[in-house]
């Protein structure tokens, strides 16, 4: 199936915080860097849309309001 996609050379899909599905392309595996290009702006969008109706942030709130509901929490879980 991810054959089907030319430029697409991974999938990985996650569920509650658990990976179900790993697979990659030769000769890519999961070792191999990638070019991410754009995606982190697809990621944060994400995150706001989240966050606005889980958490009810005012997608419009200044960029420190979002850093301190979904980024710190998350950093100090990390740690």
């Amino acid at each position: 199936m991810i054959s089907s996609y030319p430029m697409v050379d991974a999938v990985l899909i996650s569920v509650d915080g658990k990976l179900v599905v790993e697979a990659y392309v030769e000769p890519m595996g999961r070792d191999e860097l990638r070019q991410l290009n754009s995606v982190t702006k697809s990621v944060l969008a994400a995150l706001v849309g989240i966050a606005a109706e889980e958490r009810g942030l005012d997608p419009k709130a200044p960029f420190g309001a979002l850093f301190e509901m979904i980024f710190l929490p998350a950093l100090k879980r990390m740690s």
